[in-house]
This record gives C-alpha cells, structure tokens and sequence, in this order.
C-alpha cells in the first residue's frame, strides 16, 4: 500500500508540474540565432500579458578586483537611454503602454526584464535591443547615478549591522573564490569607478551571444520568434574573455569571526562549501542537498524548528539556505538568533549535534517523502506566474543548466533514497568544511588588558583561516 501510495503521490506531482511549469498544450520554442543570441519563447494563455527578459552572462563574480560593483553599476546606467530613446525615456514608455520594467545584479548574471498587455511585445522587444547595443553613457547621467549607488550601499549594507556582519561572513565563507566579493562593491571600489570603465565593461559583456532572451505569456511562439529576430538579429556577435574560475581551490578548515556592532540581538551565521547542480560530480548531491534544507527548514515539523525553536527553546528563528542553482560552488548556510539564555556557541552546538543525527541516523521512509513533496510543491507554487516561469528559465540556462530539465524535476527529486542524503551530510557538513560567524553587541567586545593596544576593527581583507 506504501508504495502504491508513493507511485500515485509521484503522477500526481509530476501531472501538476508539468502542467504548471510546462504547460504542455501550448508550445514552447527553443533556439539560438546566428548572432549566439539563446531565445525561449514559452506560450501561457491564461492572461494577456507577456514577460519578457534579458539574460547577461555576467555579473558580481566576474569583476576583478579593481572593477568590484561595476556590473551593478552598469545595470543602473541602462536605464539612462540611448541615442534613439534619451535619457530616463525608456521608463516613460514603458509606463504610457501599461508595462513594468526593472533589473537585478547578481554574482552570475544581470538580467533585465519588462512585463507588458501583449499587444506591446513588440515595444519591449525594440528597446531591449536598442539598449543591448546603443546604450549613450554621458558622464553627466554617470555623475549622479553613482551616487544613487553609492547611498544604495550605505542603506543597505554600510548602515545595516546585519548585513554588514553578513558580507564580511561571506568574504570568510569562501576563502579563494570571486564569490566573496559584495556584488554592489565596497565604497572604496565604487568611488574609484569611471565612465570608460563602465563602457569598457558593457562593450565587453553587453553582446548577443552572452545573453539569453526569455518570453513567456500570451503570444505565438513562432510569430514572436520573427519579432525577435527582427530587433535582435542585425546586433553583432563579439569575442568574449575568458571567465573566472569559481569553485574553491583548497580547503582551508574551520574559519570563525567575532563581529560587535550596535545590536540589540545577536545572531548566528553558519556555511559550508558545497557543490552546485553545475559543479557536483553527481547530480543527486545538489537534490539530495535541497531536500536537506527542508528537512532542516521549511515548515513547523522541519528539525531545527520542532527540536531547537518550540521543543528546546534554544533558538527564537532560524533559516537554512541552499540554491543548487550556480554557476560555481556554493554554501550550505544557517542564520539563527539564540533565545534570551542561549549563548552563540551553544546555538550553534545545538544546531551541529542536529546535523550529527543525520550522520548516523537516515531520514524514515515517512519523513523523506513529506519532504520530497513539499519541495515540489514549493516548485510548482513559485511558477504560477508568467514572471516566476521566465525567471526559472533564464536562472537555468544561464548558469549553464538546460531549462527542458524543469520536467525532470519530480523524477529526480523521487530518486533520492535517505542513503543520499546522509551521505552529502556526512561528505560536505564536516566541521572542516565550516564557516561560522557571531554578530554580537559591542557591550560583549572583551576589553584590552592595560597593557595592551585595542586593535581596530577586522576589515574583511583581514579574516584569517583557522585551521585546527
């Protein structure tokens, strides 16, 4: 009866998938011009709306380390016009027809979007390509842009305890790859960036074939196929460098950080290195990775909530982070904050002998599946609009992942046994593997001896490792 029971849970998970993400009675193209430019174009007619994004290979962690922010940079600056469509017109268009535009930086990729009635596709369409290849920076736009960055780094970073602490334990969370840096940039970097740096940079990446347009909604996957053609086709193609290498080079043990900051409420930052769906040298490591975080996180019955949160009470919140999807290596990571009487060393103590369980104990047959299907439902739910369709996708394939593995999902996920689980926990969740870092008040800072010199504060070129 179990079984039979788990058979029918996969069809119907796999039957809700498909139709979610899929939608299997309309069409879906998939092709790349003669340019290099990669075009998806994905029917769903249930609105007369279309989506429609663009996909740059680039971002965070292919600045080297004088041009650190630039990609976020640059992003701004896209919206600053062309010679065809001046200065801030593109957001006056697109308002007048109804539509929404914006655009995200990350460490993989910058990706813009604009969400229009159907019938102004073709608009969309028209002013991504204009901006893809005639983008006008005039030091004039620069000059106060950079400040709009600037003060977007002092809110959300320099004036924020929080996040402060959190970009310093990334820094330490990776000790050689470019995925350390901030993908805003330090203050330092963005005040050293220039106009010619920023049009070097979009002369460089800003090409055909190192983007991917995405488009789902209520159009004809063929017809729109000729639009895009036509706006995109004549952009010529451009020899791209050589990207940086991402995965962690060595393995350099335990790494700790004390940071005291103005905070009422101390928190607990937990990572470890682990593989990606890209870079696993087995592909059911990164699913079997994901269900852990759910086991861990997720819902009410996951194990850091039931144990740590409403058994024991040694945690008030506490979050678990994995995305397999990643151009490079990732982390496995944890934030927490502590109950009033609960030191850091003991939430994280708590939160490893967890861990530890996993080692020595397989998840139950019961326990794996509720897992397995709240991820899929998390999946499905997160699809059902034309936006988190279109992102899917683009996030797929530009990390290097084809997106027809959307389908495969509910498959893949049903093939890890407990055995995979314990085995990533036992490989990657090793106190060797870990990074830790305790964000306290600055009333807990130990003060110097008379004799001693207080020392300034750890800046993050200065984290050191801590081998044991």
């Amino acid at each position: 009866m179990k079984f039979l029971n788990r058979i029918l849970s996969l069809l119907l998970f796999s039957t809700l998938l498909i139709s979610s993400l899929s939608h299997a009675k309309n069409a879906e193209l998939s092709t790349t011009l003669y340019n290099g430019l990669k075009v998806i174009i994905r029917e769903d007619h249930r609105a007369p709306l279309a989506m429609m994004q663009v996909w740059y290979n680039v971002g965070g962690a292919d600045e080297p380390e004088h041009l650190l922010g630039i990609s976020h940079a640059l992003e701004h600056m896209m919206f600053k016009g062309t010679i065809r469509v001046p200065n801030d017109e593109i957001k006056r268009i697109n308002a007048q027809y109804g539509g929404s535009l914006n655009a995200y930086t990350s460490n993989n990729y910058t990706y813009y979007y604009q969400f229009f009635p159907k019938d102004y596709l073709n608009l969309a369409l028209e002013l991504e390509a204009d901006r893809m290849s005639n983008l006008y920076l005039r030091q004039q736009d620069f000059a106060t842009e950079i400040k709009v960055v600037m003060e977007e780094r002092r809110q959300r970073t320099d004036d924020n305890p929080q996040a402060l602490a959190f970009e310093k334990f990334r820094y330490l969370a990776y000790p050689t790859s470019p995925y350390r840096n901030p993908v805003i940039g330090p203050m330092s970097s963005i005040e050293q960036l220039g106009l010619n740096d920023l049009q070097s940079w979009y002369n460089t990446w800003y090409t055909p074939n190192n983007a991917i347009v995405v488009i789902v909604g209520d159009v004809d996957a063929k017809q729109t196929l000729l639009q895009v053609q036509r706006f995109f086709g004549d952009i010529a193609k451009k020899n791209l460098p050589t990207q940086p290498d991402l995965n962690e080079q060595i393995n350099t043990g335990y790494r700790h950080l004390d940071e005291y900051s103005r905070i009422q409420v101390p928190n607990l930052y937990m990572a470890w290195n682990v593989p990606s769906l890209v870079t696993a040298s087995q592909s059911q490591q990164a699913y079997a990775l994901s269900l852990l975080k759910n086991i861990l996180d997720g819902s009410i019955s996951s194990r850091l909530n039931s144990e740590l949160v409403r058994k024991e009470k040694i945690l008030t919140t506490v979050n678990v982070n994995y995305d397999m999807i990643n151009r490079g290596d990732t982390l496995f990571s944890i934030t927490a904050i502590p109950a009033a009487k609960t030191s850091l060393a003991e939430a994280q103590a708590a939160i490893e002998k967890v861990i530890n369980q996993l080692k020595t104990e397989l998840v139950s047959p019961e326990e794996l599946q509720r897992v397995q299907s709240a991820t899929l439902s998390q999946l499905i739910f997160s699809q059902d609009t034309l936006q988190g369709q279109a992102q899917l996708i683009g996030r797929l394939e530009v990390n290097g992942i084809n997106h027809q593995i959307i389908n495969q999902f509910p498959i893949l996920y049903d093939n890890i046994s407990a055995q995979d689980i314990q085995n990533v926990v036992q490989q990657y969740l090793n106190r060797d593997n870990l990074a830790t870092l305790y964000l306290q008040s600055e009333d807990k800072k130990p003060k110097p001896k008379e004799t001693e010199v207080a020392e300034p504060p750890v800046a993050a070129e200065d984290i050191q490792e801590i081998n044991p």
